[in-house]
Protein backbone atom coordinates (compact mmCIF):
# COMPACT_ATOMS: atom_id res chain seq x y z
CA UNK A 1 0.00 0.00 0.00
CA UNK A 2 1.27 3.58 -1.13
CA UNK A 3 2.32 6.13 2.01
CA UNK A 4 -0.09 8.13 0.97
CA UNK A 5 -3.08 5.50 1.15
CA UNK A 6 -1.81 4.01 4.21
CA UNK A 7 -2.07 7.94 5.67
CA UNK A 8 -5.65 8.06 4.95
CA UNK A 9 -6.58 4.64 6.37
CA UNK A 10 -4.84 5.61 9.78
CA UNK A 11 -7.10 8.63 9.53
CA UNK A 12 -9.94 6.34 9.99
CA UNK A 13 -9.65 5.73 13.34
CA UNK A 14 -8.78 9.14 14.60
CA UNK A 15 -12.02 10.32 12.96
CA UNK A 16 -14.04 7.20 14.85
CA UNK A 17 -12.43 8.50 18.33
CA UNK A 18 -13.85 11.94 17.90
CA UNK A 19 -17.20 13.14 19.33
CA UNK A 20 -19.26 12.96 15.99
CA UNK A 21 -21.93 14.94 17.75
CA UNK A 22 -19.29 17.73 18.55
CA UNK A 23 -18.43 17.81 14.72
CA UNK A 24 -21.80 17.79 13.79
CA UNK A 25 -22.58 20.57 16.02
CA UNK A 26 -19.80 22.34 15.18
CA UNK A 27 -19.68 22.46 11.67
CA UNK A 28 -24.01 22.74 11.06
CA UNK A 29 -23.90 18.83 9.42
CA UNK A 30 -25.87 16.04 10.31
CA UNK A 31 -25.87 12.19 9.84
CA UNK A 32 -28.31 10.11 7.76
CA UNK A 33 -28.69 6.57 7.56
CA UNK A 34 -25.43 6.18 9.68
CA UNK A 35 -23.65 8.51 7.23
CA UNK A 36 -21.94 12.00 7.51
CA UNK A 37 -23.24 13.65 3.99
CA UNK A 38 -20.95 17.02 3.12
CA UNK A 39 -20.31 18.69 0.04
CA UNK A 40 -16.50 18.73 -1.06
CA UNK A 41 -15.25 21.06 -4.36
CA UNK A 42 -18.88 21.01 -6.13
CA UNK A 43 -19.28 17.20 -5.08
CA UNK A 44 -21.37 15.22 -2.80
CA UNK A 45 -19.19 12.90 -0.61
CA UNK A 46 -20.28 11.06 2.87
CA UNK A 47 -17.60 9.62 5.57
CA UNK A 48 -19.40 6.53 7.51
CA UNK A 49 -20.14 6.96 11.01
CA UNK A 50 -19.44 3.26 12.09
CA UNK A 51 -16.13 2.30 9.65
CA UNK A 52 -14.72 6.07 8.69
CA UNK A 53 -14.88 5.06 5.26
CA UNK A 54 -15.33 7.82 3.13
CA UNK A 55 -16.95 7.60 -0.47
CA UNK A 56 -17.19 10.36 -3.00
CA UNK A 57 -19.44 10.88 -6.38
CA UNK A 58 -21.35 8.36 -7.04
CA UNK A 59 -20.59 6.36 -4.34
CA UNK A 60 -17.35 5.54 -5.12
CA UNK A 61 -14.28 5.45 -2.60
CA UNK A 62 -12.64 8.86 -2.22
CA UNK A 63 -9.17 8.96 -3.10
CA UNK A 64 -6.71 9.52 -0.26
CA UNK A 65 -6.04 13.44 -0.91
CA UNK A 66 -9.99 13.67 -1.04
CA UNK A 67 -10.30 11.11 2.27
CA UNK A 68 -6.86 13.36 4.23
CA UNK A 69 -8.78 16.33 3.43
CA UNK A 70 -12.61 15.75 4.50
CA UNK A 71 -10.74 14.20 7.67
CA UNK A 72 -8.79 17.18 8.97
CA UNK A 73 -11.44 19.52 8.54
CA UNK A 74 -13.56 17.44 10.65
CA UNK A 75 -10.81 16.37 13.18
CA UNK A 76 -8.40 19.25 13.17
CA UNK A 77 -9.85 21.30 16.29
CA UNK A 78 -12.76 21.39 18.35
CA UNK A 79 -12.65 25.51 17.94
CA UNK A 80 -15.45 27.05 16.54
CA UNK A 81 -15.22 27.86 12.79
CA UNK A 82 -14.92 31.87 12.82
CA UNK A 83 -13.66 33.51 9.21
CA UNK A 84 -11.94 36.58 9.32
CA UNK A 85 -12.62 37.99 5.84
CA UNK A 86 -9.43 38.58 5.15
CA UNK A 87 -7.62 36.89 2.09
CA UNK A 88 -4.12 35.67 2.76
CA UNK A 89 -1.69 33.71 -0.23
CA UNK A 90 -0.77 30.20 1.18
CA UNK A 91 2.44 31.30 2.23
CA UNK A 92 1.80 34.60 4.18
CA UNK A 93 -1.03 32.90 6.27
CA UNK A 94 0.23 33.43 10.26
CA UNK A 95 1.77 30.69 11.61
CA UNK A 96 2.94 28.77 8.05
CA UNK A 97 6.56 29.35 9.01
CA UNK A 98 7.70 29.43 5.07
CA UNK A 99 10.49 31.77 3.52
CA UNK A 100 8.73 32.25 0.15
CA UNK A 101 5.66 34.86 -0.11
CA UNK A 102 4.01 33.38 -2.68
CA UNK A 103 2.71 30.24 -4.25
CA UNK A 104 1.81 31.00 -7.63
CA UNK A 105 1.43 28.20 -10.26
CA UNK A 106 3.05 28.83 -13.58
CA UNK A 107 3.31 27.74 -16.90
CA UNK A 108 2.19 24.39 -16.53
CA UNK A 109 0.59 22.41 -19.41
CA UNK A 110 -2.75 22.96 -17.12
CA UNK A 111 -2.17 26.66 -17.06
CA UNK A 112 -1.48 26.34 -20.63
CA UNK A 113 -4.66 25.12 -20.98
CA UNK A 114 -6.38 26.92 -19.28
CA UNK A 115 -5.02 30.37 -20.88
CA UNK A 116 -6.01 28.88 -24.25
CA UNK A 117 -9.78 28.34 -23.31
CA UNK A 118 -10.87 31.42 -20.55
CA UNK A 119 -14.81 31.02 -21.34
CA UNK A 120 -14.44 27.09 -20.89
CA UNK A 121 -12.53 27.91 -17.60
CA UNK A 122 -14.75 30.54 -16.43
CA UNK A 123 -18.01 27.83 -16.94
CA UNK A 124 -15.67 25.62 -15.22
CA UNK A 125 -15.47 27.83 -12.19
CA UNK A 126 -19.10 28.35 -12.37
CA UNK A 127 -19.55 24.90 -11.85
CA UNK A 128 -17.67 24.57 -9.08
CA UNK A 129 -20.02 26.75 -7.44
CA UNK A 130 -17.84 29.85 -7.56
CA UNK A 131 -18.88 33.38 -7.28
CA UNK A 132 -16.86 36.41 -9.08
CA UNK A 133 -13.83 37.91 -7.65
CA UNK A 134 -12.72 40.93 -8.61
CA UNK A 135 -8.78 40.19 -9.03
CA UNK A 136 -7.65 38.18 -12.27
CA UNK A 137 -8.36 37.39 -15.87
CA UNK A 138 -10.32 34.43 -14.49
CA UNK A 139 -11.21 34.45 -10.31
CA UNK A 140 -13.83 33.22 -8.16
CA UNK A 141 -14.95 32.47 -4.84
CA UNK A 142 -14.95 28.92 -4.74
CA UNK A 143 -16.45 27.05 -1.48
CA UNK A 144 -14.65 24.09 -0.89
CA UNK A 145 -16.30 22.92 1.33
CA UNK A 146 -19.81 24.59 2.08
CA UNK A 147 -18.56 26.91 5.12
CA UNK A 148 -14.90 27.36 4.01
CA UNK A 149 -14.25 29.01 0.82
CA UNK A 150 -11.16 29.62 -0.90
CA UNK A 151 -10.28 31.85 -3.81
CA UNK A 152 -8.86 31.22 -7.53
CA UNK A 153 -6.98 33.56 -9.69
CA UNK A 154 -5.99 32.89 -13.27
CA UNK A 155 -3.71 35.60 -15.07
CA UNK A 156 -2.63 34.93 -18.72
CA UNK A 157 0.51 35.48 -19.52
CA UNK A 158 2.52 38.31 -21.54
CA UNK A 159 5.78 39.52 -22.90
CA UNK A 160 7.62 39.77 -19.35
CA UNK A 161 5.87 37.32 -17.51
CA UNK A 162 4.23 33.50 -17.97
CA UNK A 163 0.14 32.40 -17.21
CA UNK A 164 -0.37 31.62 -13.34
CA UNK A 165 -2.57 30.69 -11.02
CA UNK A 166 -2.48 31.35 -7.25
CA UNK A 167 -5.28 30.52 -4.47
CA UNK A 168 -6.43 32.69 -1.48
CA UNK A 169 -6.91 31.74 1.88
CA UNK A 170 -9.30 33.25 4.69
CA UNK A 171 -6.53 34.50 7.29
CA UNK A 172 -7.82 31.81 9.70
CA UNK A 173 -7.62 28.57 7.72
CA UNK A 174 -4.65 27.35 9.59
CA UNK A 175 -6.28 27.02 12.72
CA UNK A 176 -8.75 24.20 10.62
CA UNK A 177 -6.57 22.87 8.27
CA UNK A 178 -2.82 21.77 7.99
CA UNK A 179 -0.88 23.44 5.62
CA UNK A 180 -0.07 20.41 3.58
CA UNK A 181 -3.82 19.91 3.52
CA UNK A 182 -4.24 23.43 1.62
CA UNK A 183 -1.89 22.07 -1.17
CA UNK A 184 -4.16 18.77 -1.43
CA UNK A 185 -7.03 21.13 -2.23
CA UNK A 186 -4.82 23.25 -4.22
CA UNK A 187 -4.49 19.72 -6.52
CA UNK A 188 -7.80 18.71 -6.62
CA UNK A 189 -9.60 22.03 -7.72
CA UNK A 190 -7.15 22.12 -10.99
CA UNK A 191 -7.38 18.61 -11.28
CA UNK A 192 -11.76 19.39 -11.53
CA UNK A 193 -11.46 22.53 -13.56
CA UNK A 194 -9.34 21.34 -15.63
CA UNK A 195 -11.38 18.16 -15.93
CA UNK A 196 -14.04 20.05 -16.59
CA UNK A 197 -12.48 22.27 -19.03
CA UNK A 198 -11.69 19.60 -21.11
CA UNK A 199 -14.81 18.12 -21.30
CA UNK A 200 -16.71 21.52 -22.64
Amino acid sequence: MANFDRLAEQGKPIFLRHNQEAILRRLGLYALDGKIPLRYCGEDYAVDCVSGDVTGPGGLPAGPAETLTIFDMLCHTELPLVLSGEWRTTNTLPGCGQSSPDDVVLNSPRIRRFEANLPALRQACEALGGKPFPVGDVACVLPIFDWFPAVFQFWCGDDEFPSSARFLWDRSALRYLHYETLYYIMGHVLSRLDSLLQKS
